[in-house]
């Protein structure tokens, strides 16, 4: 596989158009030749392109570092901790967070959504609830329902 291949499968699996991955740093254009193979990126595009997929460099450069299968295995593990801590009679909310943010990390943003709307929010405190909230803004963005995402927003920072 090629370092434009993994660039675009690393995008594509996180939902991202190659507008969303330029951002201000190159351009949709240059991010296209470099998916393709017609354009070779510097060094600080590399990094760029890394930080903005949230991949390792090695990975783009060689595919054989902590790649996307190995990073699923983390969080799976993350997830599975997360769980353990949760055990108790009333769900930790730091811990339900982390879960869910690692299901969704790992692609499960239903799931994630289910976990923290079944934790009943509004009986956490107010510290608590916005980070539960910034949680199912990120799950409802991952699942592309804008209209309930922008409702945690609001629920969020009032």
């Amino acid at each position: 596989m090629t370092l434009g291949n993994r660039i675009r499968e690393a995008r594509i699996r996180q939902r991202l158009t190659q507008k969303d991955v330029a951002g201000a740093y190159i351009t949709r254009n240059m991010l296209s030749k470099i998916e393709n193979g017609s354009a070779t990126p510097s060094v600080m595009t590399l990094k760029y392109l890394s930080e903005a997929l949230s991949v390792p460099v090695g990975y783009l450069m060689n595919g054989e570092t902590d790649g996307p299968s190995e990073l699923r295995g983390h969080l799976s593990e993350i997830g599975r901790l997360a769980g353990l801590i949760m055990d108790g009679a009333r769900a930790e909310p730091l811990a339900l967070c982390i879960k869910a943010r690692a299901l969704l990390a790992s692609g499960e943003a239903e799931a994630a959504k289910e976990l923290l709307t079944s934790s009943a929010p509004e009986n956490f405190s107010a510290g608590e609830r916005r980070d539960i909230y910034a949680a199912l803004e990120e799950c409802c963005k991952a699942s592309d329902d804008y209209k309930a995402a922008y409702e945690y927003a609001c629920k969020r920072i009032t």
